[in-house]
């Protein structure tokens, strides 16, 4: 704190005296303004010292030239003494403005250095997510080339099964080889329960999955708690923290308002001195003295000023770490609440996908219900078939199997057409979740939305339906059966 002293007032050799006063040897009061810190001081010069040598005036008035002359040397040598020590108080106040330029100083460059640390932490974060991003980065890259070389697999089976297919329509040629048809037919029908078998296993295999991702979304609840409990108890320490360095700010206030206060007090004391020094009559003892008492007071005022100035560093070194706890504090929640909604956003896509998985599962468990219904239907009319082929009675009862074998043909025709050229189906194609099928080459249809549902149900997926395939192949069995029937009854 910054302490001016005003000069003093010019005294001058001969004091002036007073020309409405009725004593002509009595000196004039002057007063004269002392400043120390932040408090003026007013010192009046009408001493006892005056007072003796007015009245020594009115006894001897011959020898007022003498008193006058000792009154002013005096007055030169205490004017002297004042100039000096109000030299050393200057002095003094120029050291105390010193040390706080220097303390201004270093809070500057202790800021500048919180900053930089702060600079560097965000650098060492950003650094890190880099890091984290990559990482996913090369997971997701590692998860796609997996899926490209899953498909890769299934497009060559898909091929191997199409070579396969074609294998067995080109083997069908006469009506002599009916009864070996059949007999191939029902491999086709193992071969398809194969495939239901293995789709079975792949909902198994979904199941699991399943099971799995609400272990994982259970494990990932139980680290959310923990890192809200986390969060609460950095927030208890931290309000402990707030509370502790309040109390001790009131404690150094409660110590600066002391030290103030004893301050006052020896400012008191060395006005009631200062009185009692104009007071006496040995001056120059009392002058010592007094310059003494000064410099005992000014030391005892340094010190009080470098206690006052530790209790500050220390209290602003206080401030400056509960900042930096509040701040790494701060970077936790936020850290914190940033995985939470990852955790979020990955439960919520975890959940998606595992609706996902059983509307497919839904779909597929009707498909395979609708399959076998149909296949038990067409192997049944293969049996009634077999059975009349190899026991024909007469011409009448192969035109009933005739026309009961062309209703089902129409049946199934019908039922087997695509829903985009109404005709019948080729290479059919369904859609996930309605159910709708389409011609492979009919891609208008299911390219970008369900030609019959419109586009208020959006595709979530579609797959080569190689059931109906199986299907289409054994109602085209029952056409060349019907054909062959009939050029019996002509023959």
């Amino acid at each position: 704190m910054k302490s001016t002293i005003k000069p003093l007032p010019q005294i001058n050799n001969r004091p002036s005296l007073h020309e409405d006063d009725s004593c002509p040897g009595r000196l004039h009061i002057y007063q004269r303004k002392l400043k120390f810190g932040s408090n003026t001081y007013i010192i009046s010069s009408n001493n006892a010292v005056s007072e003796s040598l007015n009245k020594k005036q009115q006894q001897t008035p011959v020898s007022e030239s003498q008193l006058l002359k000792q009154i002013d040397t005096k007055l030169e040598i205490h004017k002297k003494d004042i100039e000096y020590r109000n030299n050393m108080i200057i002095s003094i106040e120029k050291g105390f403005v010193s040390m706080k330029q220097e303390l201004v100083k270093e809070k500057n460059q202790n800021e500048e250095k919180s900053k930089q640390l702060q600079e560097l932490q965000a650098s060492y974060q950003a650094i890190q997510l880099r890091l984290k991003q990559a990482g996913d980065s090369s997971k997701q890259n590692l998860q796609a080339e997996k899926d490209r070389e899953k498909i890769n697999t299934l497009e060559i089976s898909i091929r191997q099964f199409q070579t396969k297919e074609q294998g067995l329509l080109q083997q069908i040629e006469s009506l002599n080889q009916q009864i070996s048809q059949y007999t191939e037919k029902l491999k086709s029908k193992e071969e398809s329960n194969e495939e239901f078998k293995r789709l079975k296993d792949q909902l198994h295999k979904a199941e699991d999955q399943q099971g799995r991702m609400e272990h994982q979304i259970h494990d990932i609840q139980k680290n959310i708690e923990k890192e809200v409990n986390e969060k609460n108890n950095i927030k208890k320490q931290y309000e402990s923290l707030n509370h502790d360095s309040q109390l001790k700010q009131q404690n150094l206030n409660k110590e600066i308002s002391a030290s103030l206060l004893q301050i006052k007090q020896l400012e008191q004391e060395k006005m009631t001195i200062s009185e009692n020094l104009w007071k006496s009559k040995d001056q120059n003892d009392q002058n010592s003295k007094l310059n003494e008492q000064i410099l005992s007071l000014k030391s005892q005022l340094s010190e009080l000023q470098k206690i006052r100035d530790k209790d500050i560093g220390q209290l602003r070194q206080k401030i400056e770490d509960q900042s930096k706890n509040s701040i790494e504090l701060k970077d936790q929640l936020e850290k914190l609440k940033l995985k939470q909604q990852e955790l979020q956003l990955q439960l919520q896509e975890k959940i998606l996908r595992l609706e996902q998985l059983r509307i497919q599962q839904q779909l597929l468990d009707q498909q395979d219900q609708n399959n076998k219904s149909e296949i038990n239907n067409l192997n049944k009319q293969i049996e009634s078939l077999k059975e009349q082929l190899s026991k024909p009675k007469n011409t009448k009862q192969i035109t009933d199997t005739i026309l009961q074998l062309e209703k089902t043909d129409r049946d199934i025709q019908k039922n087997l057409s695509c829903t985009f050229c109404n005709k019948f189906i080729k290479q059919p194609v369904t859609i996930i979740p309605c159910g709708h099928s389409y011609c492979f080459e009919c891609k208008k249809g299911y390219n970008k939305e369900c030609f019959k549902c419109g586009p208020k149900l959006k595709i979530e997926a579609m797959y080569r339906n190689e059931l109906l395939d199986d299907i289409i192949a054994m109602v085209k069995l029952i056409e060349q059966s019907i054909n062959s029937m009939k050029q019996v009854t002509k023959q």
